[in-house]
């Protein structure tokens, strides 16, 4: 009789000699010999789908619940793991073919449920956070529970294999061991799976309250612009104000690096841009076209303009004009230098239209920018 029918033979005597409440303790041992046993061949394989069929069966039919929900996860792991290789199916099929996943019996685990937040994003990560640390779990201790119960399973493990195939068998103090080791487990994982489903809850309601906030800086910004365009507009007299063109835009700092102005980027005050605008007259019957180019410094808001009151808005063909902006450079006394290399450089994209006083034209370019010289990956990511 070889080693492998030996141990299975004395596993499948003390299997059925065991009281009902032991069984499933067997049901974990016979798991560990067969993980444990796949490295050097596959004896141990072969024997125990001569016995585990009914093993599982009895635990099934019998036990209790926690019993029944254990033999079918240990059942589906043997068949992810292919430790049967294609019997895994059929061992699936004819154990819990005819058995409902999900009994309805009585003292039935049930599965952690988080208590929906209401509100905005930023109070549902306030309730995810008040609940996360309203739970009184060192995370650190259950982990030590953990290692220390599954390494003394393991050193179990080893030493019933050998008593089994010396024709000794575990006492029952072992056996009462072994299962309040697979207790400690079945504890510790509960624990930790309901500190997972906190915190997944919890970086989820970051993600929502992080795209809410990046959209209303937008709508910040966005409000911004149309301020500042708006405090181009001459101020309330009784004279009627002079016309004129103005050309305006921004200069931001990419941090990124991605073209692309996110929650890290912020305008850039001190930069000089140079302006070239041709402008062509809409009244005249000639193709007579006005040269203008000046240079700007950006403000405190990254903002830069020229109003060009030499001519009048009204006698501006504005689809046959053009203009340019190119960034010239950072002048040295600007106090942030870490942002220095350009990148957008020379936009011709503009939006034009008229302000509410039919006199003033206003050409908005796309904002410039300008580029650390390192992309900063804990900030930004990986592209």
């Amino acid at each position: 009789m070889n080693k492998a029918k030996h141990v299975v033979e004395t596993w499948g005597r003390q299997f059925h000699c065991s009281p009902r409440e032991q069984r499933l303790a067997y049901l974990y041992l016979a798991n560990d010999i067969l993980q444990n046993s796949r490295r050097k061949g596959s004896e141990f394989v072969g024997e125990f789908w001569k016995v585990l069929p009914d093993a599982l069966r009895d635990v099934i039919e019998n036990g209790d619940d926690f019993g029944r929900k254990a033999a079918r996860r240990l059942v589906n792991i043997w068949e992810e793991r292919k430790v049967f290789g294609s019997h895994g199916q059929i061992l699936k099929e004819e154990v819990l073919g005819k058995q409902p996943e999900n009994g309805a019996t009585n003292g039935a685990l049930v599965p952690l449920k988080l208590k929906q937040a209401n509100g905005t994003p930023l109070e549902r990560v306030v309730s995810s956070v008040e609940a996360l640390h309203g739970v009184k779990i060192d995370e650190n201790a259950i982990v030590g529970k953990c290692t220390s119960a599954a390494g003394y399973l393991e050193r179990a493990t080893q030493e019933v294999e050998k008593d089994l195939s010396s024709g000794h068998t575990p006492g029952p103090a072992v056996v009462k061991e072994v299962q309040g080791q697979h207790a400690i487990l079945r504890n510790c994982i509960e624990q930790l799976g309901a500190m997972e489903t906190s915190r997944t809850s919890l970086i989820s309601h970051l993600r929502e309250a992080l795209q809410e906030q990046e959209l209303k800086l937008e709508q910040v910004r966005n409000h911004l612009q149309l301020l500042l365009v708006n405090s181009l507009s001459p101020e309330h007299s009784s004279a009627k104000p002079n016309a004129e063109v103005t050309v305006m835009g921004f200069v931001y700092c990419d941090v990124c690096s991605n073209n692309t102005f996110s929650r890290h980027s912020y305008f850039m005050s001190g930069v000089d841009v140079r302006i070239l605008c041709r402008f062509k007259s809409a009244s005249s019957r000639t193709n007579e076209m006005v040269t203008f180019s000046a240079n700007r410094t950006t403000d405190e808001f990254g903002l830069y303009k020229v109003a060009i009151t030499s001519l009048d808005c009204a006698d501006v063909d504005s689809l046959a004009s053009s203009c340019q902006a190119s960034l010239v450079g950072r002048r040295r006394s600007s106090s942030d230098l870490s942002c220095n290399i350009p990148g957008y450089r020379t936009t011709t994209d503009q939006v034009v239209f008229k302000s509410k006083r039919s006199n003033l034209c206003i050409y908005g370019f796309n904002a410039l920018n300008f580029r650390p010289f390192k992309r900063d990956l804990a900030l930004c990511g990986k592209k």
